[in-house]
C-alpha cells in the first residue's frame, strides 16, 4: 500500500503545519505536529481505525504496521523514542522495552488502550537500560501493567492511567529504582509492588482498589527496600493501604490514606525488621471495617522492630464525607502496637478524632507517645513519669512503680 505525506501550511509561525497520511483508506489526521517535533522521535505511531502504522521520524516512511499496538511496538528497535498519536488502540500481548521512551500526552476517555483476547501477562516490561512511559490510558480485565526488571534503571512512569476490572498488579518492580508521578491506579490487587528496590520516588499519585471492599487489595506493598519517598499519594479503597515489610528509610508524607478495609498503614517485619520509617503530615481517614479485629490507621505488627517517627498526622476514625456507594467504616484504633518488640518509635503531634475504641494502643515500653491530641479516654501506655493527659479516664502504666494510673480530670491516681 503506497502512502505519502502531505504538508499543509496554515499560517506563519512556529508549528503551523498539519500532517496527514493519505492512502486508499480514510485519511488519518496526525494533529499539529511540527516537522521538528516529528523528527525528534524515532517513530510516530498512529491508526486509521483498522491498522496501526509506525512512521519513521527521520525519513517520513512507514517502517512497520499491524493490527495490535503491541505487535507494532515490538518491531521498533531498542534505544528508540516513540510518540503515540491519541486514538483508540488494542493490545493482545506484551511489549519489551530496552532503553526506550514512549510518550502520548493527550489521552482521555475516548483515546485509550484496551487489552483484548484475555491476555493476563505484563503489558510493558522495562527489561534493561533507562526506560520511560508517559501519558497512556490503559483499560484491562486482569492483565498486569508494567514490570521493572533488575536490569533496568532510572525508570520513569508519568501521567498514566491504569484501570482494571479483574485485579492483577499495576506496577511491579524488583531490585531497581524508579520515579512515578501523577499516575492513577484503580481496581488492581496490587497497585505498586516493590521488592528490594532503592532510591524511589512516588508523588501526586492515586492508588485505589474497588469501592466494594473484597479483602484482597493492597495499594502499595514494600518489602526489603530502602530510601523510598511517597509524597502526596492518595491510597484508598483497598484491604490495606500501605504494607511495609523489612524495609529501611521509608518516608510517607502529606498523603491521604482513607477507606481501606483493614489498615491504612501496616508495618511488619517479614524476614528483616523495618528501620527508620517516617510517617508525617498525612490525613488517615476511616480505615478498617467494624468487624475486623485491630483495624487501625497505623498498625505495628509483631516483630516490627524499628527506629521510626509518626508525627503530625490527622487520624480520623469516623469520616463524615464517605462517598456514595462506599462502606461506612469504623476505625477502631488510631495507632496500634501488636507486640512489645517495638523500639525507639516516637508518636508525637498526631490529632485523633472519633476513634471507635482508643487513639493509641501501646504495648512496648521502648516506644514513646507524647503531645498527641484527640479522643479520650486515652491509653498512654508505659511511662516512668506522668504523661500529659487528654481528659478524664485516660490511663498509663508506671514502669518504675509497676502500677496502673487513671486520670480523674485533675490528677493522676
Amino acid at each position: 500500500m503506497k502512502k505519502e505525506i502531505l504538508l499543509i501550511s496554515i499560517g506563519i509561525g512556529v508549528g503551523g503545519l498539519l500532517y496527514f497520511m493519505s492512502s486508499k483508506k480514510t485519511p488519518q489526521l496526525i494533529q499539529s505536529y511540527s516537522p521538528q517535533l516529528i523528527q525528534s522521535y524515532s517513530h510516530l505511531i498512529y491508526t486509521d481505525g483498522s491498522e496501526i502504522f509506525a512512521q519513521n521520524g527521520k525519513t517520513g516512511k512507514i517502517d512497520y504496521s499491524g493490527v495490535y499496538l503491541n505487535d507494532v511496538l515490538n518491531l521498533i528497535p531498542d534505544h528508540s523514542t516513540i510518540e503515540i498519536v491519541p486514538s483508540y488502540y488494542e493490545m493482545n500481548g506484551g511489549v519489551t522495552l530496552n532503553d526506550t521512551e514512549i510518550y502520548s500526552r493527550h489521552y482521555n476517555t475516548q483515546h485509550y488502550i484496551k487489552v483484548v483476547g484475555g491476555y493476563k501477562g505484563y503489558l510493558f516490561t522495562f527489561n534493561y537500560g533507562r526506560n520511560r512511559i508517559e501519558g497512556l490510558r490503559i483499560e484491562t480485565e486482569g492483565a498486569n501493567g508494567i514490570y521493572l526488571t533488575d536490569r533496568s534503571a532510572d525508570n520513569k512512569i508519568y501521567d498514566m492511567w491504569f484501570n482494571s476490572n479483574a485485579g492483577g498488579t499495576a506496577i511491579f518492580a524488583t531490585n531497581t529504582d524508579f520515579k512515578i508521578s501523577k499516575v492513577h491506579i484503580f481496581g488492581f490487587n496490587y497497585g505498586i509492588y516493590c521488592v528490594t528496590c532503592a532510591d524511589c520516588f512516588v508523588s501526586e499519585t492515586k492508588v485505589g482498589g474497588t469501592k466494594e471492599y473484597t479483602g484482597s487489595q493492597t495499594g502499595i506493598f514494600i518489602a526489603t527496600s530502602a530510601n523510598m519517598n511517597f509524597d502526596q499519594v492518595n491510597v484508598h479503597s483497598n484491604d490495606i493501604g500501605y504494607q511495609i515489610q523489612g524495609s529501611n528509610r521509608i518516608n510517607i508524607s502529606d498523603g491521604l490514606i482513607e477507606l481501606n478495609g483493614h489498615h491504612g498503614i501496616r508495618l511488619s517485619a517479614g524476614s528483616l525488621p523495618n528501620k527508620i520509617i517516617t510517617i508525617t503530615g498525612n490525613r488517615i481517614l476511616e480505615n478498617g471495617q467494624g468487624l475486623l479485629l485491630n483495624s487501625s490507621g497505623i498498625f505495628l505488627s509483631s516483630l516490627y522492630n524499628t527506629t521510626g517517627m509518626i508525627i503530625a498526622n490527622n487520624i480520623i476514625g469516623n469520616y463524615s464525607n464517605v462517598p456514595p456507594g462506599y462502606t461506612n467504616f469504623s476505625q477502631k484504633y488510631g495507632i496500634f502496637e501488636d507486640n512489645s518488640n517495638i523500639v525507639n518509635s516516637i508518636y508525637t503531634g498526631n490529632i485523633f478524632e472519633d476513634i471507635a475504641i482508643k487513639p493509641i494502643i501501646k504495648t512496648s515500653e521502648f516506644s514513646t507517645a507524647i503531645q498527641n491530641f484527640g479522643s479520650s479516654p486515652f491509653n498512654h501506655g508505659n511511662h516512668n513519669t506522668e504523661p500529659t493527659a487528654f481528659g478524664a479516664g485516660d490511663k498509663y502504666f508506671n514502669t518504675n512503680e509497676n502500677k496502673q494510673y487513671y486520670y480523674n480530670g485533675t490528677t493522676w491516681n
